[in-house]
């Protein structure tokens, strides 16, 4: 199923007002690029736009602000709990907004919630959804990383430790092989 147009406007203009309270020079751009990725892994994969372009607009919007020269242990420390402040958020602007079903809200609430448990790999959604994440991390063309050297080397060996072996669709590897040269 498509995601409607005017939806998708009200749902990006909220969730960038709650981005710009995060990360900065991240949040904003790397939700831009998972979104973007989504779609690509959409076209090529299968999926419903409708919940998953949803699911990556509202994946990160739980994080708490943090300020500029923030850490690679900082983030580490935020992962544990933006996934369900970030679902609490969700729900409300999703329900604010309407054009979602009682099941479409729970199956994006379920997405957030997930996304940051590397281990949970259930269903084509979660597989999805945190291969498009992934892809958004490494995406140097669309995001530019803001960690200092020492902490950006401690994420990259994190993403090839965690991230790398959990891409399971032909799609995302491909587009994973491009991005991480």
């Amino acid at each position: 199923m498509k995601l409607n147009s005017k939806i998708e406007k009200k749902i990006k203009t909220k969730v960038l007002e709650y981005l710009k309270k995060g990360k900065p020079g991240w949040d904003i751009p790397h939700t831009l690029a998972s979104v973007h990725w989504m779609r690509k892994l959409i076209k090529k994969e299968g999926g419903n736009e409708k919940i998953l372009v949803t699911s990556m607009y509202f994946h990160d919007i739980g994080y708490p602000i943090m300020k500029e020269g923030y850490r690679w242990e900082d983030v580490l420390k935020a992962k544990l709990s933006h996934p369900k402040r970030g679902a609490k958020i969700a729900k409300k602007v999703l329900e604010e907004i309407g054009g979602y079903s009682k099941k479409e809200i729970e199956e994006i609430i379920h997405l957030i919630k997930t996304h940051d448990n590397l281990k949970r790999l259930d269903t084509p959604n979660e597989i999805l959804v945190k291969e498009s994440d992934g892809l958004a991390q490494i995406d140097t063309d669309r995001v530019v990383g803001n960690l200092d050297k020492k902490s950006h080397e401690k994420f990259i060996k994190h993403f090839k430790e965690k991230r790398v072996p959990i891409f399971k669709t032909k799609t995302g590897k491909k587009f994973l092989k491009k991005l991480f040269v």
